[in-house]
């Protein structure tokens, strides 16, 4: 069983696979003082497909997953945030990187792992990372000759600034 969060709900949510006539479908359960209930999908709250593979395989990129839905990008999202892990690639081109504010220090923004991402290897796929995004721009700035941009979007709270300030660190420390 895993906890996830769906949106509409403020209670935790217990996936509880069972087998039926489609194979593994999650049987959503919200536990209200050590009691569950059964939920049903409403026209506003569907049950989404999820595969147990998928809930335990933590992927740095969400089009590595089995199925993708909103569920699945919820769990997995919520999973590697719980890991201290805040990035996540979305595409295979991996140009578009989802941050959560961890709301905490990680030892993630050092020089070390500045020189690890400034001298990443054609062959090697880079973590999912501000400085990895920043890296990417910097070099097709320098091979093609073309202007690039970063857009950082989000929430108030999201942390947008701090992703500006760890770009404008990398890019200062590798020019």
């Amino acid at each position: 069983n895993t906890t996830v969060q769906h949106p509409s709900q403020t209670k935790p949510i217990m996936l509880d696979f069972t087998s039926t006539q489609h194979n593994l479908t999650p049987i959503l359960q919200v536990l209200e003082n050590k009691t569950k209930k059964t939920l049903t999908a409403g026209p506003s709250e569907p049950l989404w497909p999820l595969k147990k593979s998928s809930l335990t395989h933590l992927v740095d990129d969400m089009v590595m997953v089995d199925s993708l839905n909103i569920g699945q990008m919820i769990h997995l999202l919520k999973a590697r945030y719980n890991n201290d892990q805040i990035y996540t690639w979305v595409g295979a081109s991996h140009s578009v990187l989802v941050s959560i504010n961890p709301f905490k220090q990680l030892p993630i923004y050092t020089v070390n792992t500045m020189a690890e991402f400034s001298q990443s290897s054609p062959n090697r796929l880079d973590p999912p990372h501000t400085f990895a995004i920043a890296n990417s721009a910097f070099h097709y700035m320098r091979s093609e000759g073309n202007n690039q941009a970063i857009l950082i979007s989000g929430e108030s709270g999201a942390g947008k600034t701090e992703a500006t300030k760890q770009c404008f660190n990398f890019l200062a420390e590798i020019a």
